[in-house]
């Protein structure tokens, strides 16, 4: 089904939410529609501070599922495009392929853990904001190691 969808839900499940059911969505290319806590909560993706997660992923909080029609409405078309393209781009940033292995070939280069310790020099060096990418295809260079 997965396949076939445009949107796919990635509910928060126990424990603040189930590490791979967004990757399933993005590995068939489905935009990940999240539907975490209240839009007051501080609830984060995975590196949050670096990917551009409304490029590729919609965010629906609990107190506004009511405006889930619309929030999809909107994201149709052009738009669904565009985050679908940026879907290709940023799979790779978010598999731990360096510990888990290949799944379609790629290298262990730029994965979730190169990511992870980006996230940590950023922490290390007070940036908190994270850079700002102009596509989810930009984030690449962010995650390889510094030299």
């Amino acid at each position: 089904m997965s396949l076939t969808s445009r949107f796919c839900w990635v509910p928060r499940g126990q424990g603040q939410g189930d590490p791979t059911r967004h990757m399933v969505a993005i590995f068939h290319g489905c935009v990940p529609v999240f539907t975490l806590g209240p839009r007051t909560s501080d609830d984060a993706l995975p590196l949050d501070e670096l990917l551009p997660w409304p490029r590729f992923s919609l965010r629906v909080p609990t107190d506004e599922l009511p405006t889930l029609p619309d929030v999809l409405n909107g994201a149709d078309g052009e738009r669904l495009r565009a985050m679908q393209a940026e879907l290709a781009c940023v799979w790779r940033s978010l598999f731990w392929t360096s510990l888990l292995g290949s799944c379609f070939g790629e290298p262990p280069r730029g994965d979730a853990f190169d990511g992870l310790l980006a996230v940590l020099r950023l922490r290390l060096r007070r940036f908190t904001s994270g850079p700002t990418a102009a596509s989810a295809c930009d984030v690449s260079p962010w995650l390889l190691p510094a030299v």
